[in-house]
């Protein structure tokens, strides 16, 4: 019986694990058209906003037998990064639940799928705006008898 277990397992081990050699080129190409890994034996999660999903090109299905199969992340994470109007202070929702922070005057909280922060807010009572369209700002000369001249991706304007 021991012997039978023993060959079962070492069949298992050498059928269920197959090494793959692939250049890092082709791997990185694979990594855009696919998507993250992610589930598996590991149980891997995927990057916040985003939930895995069972990879279709695969041989594994976890309908029949496949527990442990590898899967894909899937679907656009809700994020503000790149945006120069938005500052991250914390960068995952989880450690914005463990940190407090004030924005500053004219800026306005957010929180999203990459973390939470301040954001310039458009809407700021202290702003008094020449145009709100940035290619017209680019093309304009203002003045500002009172206050500080402004010019930003909400428009241009003096700021009392």
């Amino acid at each position: 019986m021991r012997t039978l277990f023993l060959v079962s397992a070492m069949f298992l081990m050498v059928t269920g694990c197959n090494e793959v050699s692939v250049d890092d080129e082709v791997a990185s190409e694979q990594w855009e058209v696919k998507g993250r890994f992610c589930g598996g034996i590991a149980g891997i999660p995927c990057p916040a906003g985003q939930r895995c999903m069972d990879d279709p090109t695969d041989d594994c299905d976890p309908k029949n037998g496949g527990a442990d199969c590898g899967g894909i992340c899937v679907g656009k994470p809700n994020c503000h990064k790149g945006d120069r109007n938005y500052s991250y202070v914390g960068t995952s929702p989880e450690e914005c639940t463990r940190i407090l922070f004030m924005c500053e005057p004219g800026m306005g909280y957010f929180s999203d799928d990459c973390g939470c922060g301040c954001y310039r807010s458009c809407d700021d009572p202290l702003r008094h705006y020449v145009s709100r369209s940035v290619d017209e700002c680019a093309t304009i000369r203002f003045y500002c008898a009172e206050g500080t001249p402004f010019s930003d991706s909400c428009g241009c304007g003096c700021y009392y």
